[in-house]
């Protein structure tokens, strides 16, 4: 009887170790695709998993409704919610109106080479000058680092 509760011990040990490095291990590589807010946003370059590097250019259309004074903010997080960039996305056009109106941004970053951090996302906040965080949104596109 001890050797059975002993043998099912060890079986349970086994099969929850190997659950914790499968769960471990996918948890690195999942890339999950943006909300879906085509109707505010649209970014076309990155795409979701695409692969960036420095200077990264990002380019799409929003309405005017994201943008403050023709601008609104971009940041880049590593895996671990890092902070590697920060910049601002301009209107490429009249941006008081409702309409879709093209924006581009460039952000300069670096990766540690040799890194397992090879994983990231892109945020892209809606300006929200008036701080109600009835008026926040964002958009995170997943992407991967070329390190």
């Amino acid at each position: 009887m001890k050797k059975m509760i002993l043998i099912l011990g060890v079986i349970i040990i086994v099969v929850v170790v190997l659950g914790l490095i499968f769960d471990w291990g996918r948890r690195d590589y999942t890339i999950n695709p943006p909300a879906d807010k085509s109707d505010l946003i649209q970014v076309f370059y990155p795409e979701t998993g695409s692969v960036v590097k420095s200077p990264l250019h990002v380019f799409g259309k929003a309405r005017g409704t994201w943008f403050f004074e023709a601008s609104f903010p971009v940041i880049l997080k590593d895996m671990n919610g890092n902070v590697i960039s920060t910049g601002i996305a301009q209107a490429d056009g009249d941006w008081m109106t409702t309409d879709f109106v093209d924006f581009t941004a460039d952000l300069e970053f670096s990766t540690a080479t040799g890194t397992a951090v090879s994983i990231g996302e892109l945020i892209l906040k809606k300006d929200n000058p008036s701080g109600l965080p009835a008026n926040d949104d964002s958009i995170s596109i997943p992407v991967r680092f070329a390190i």
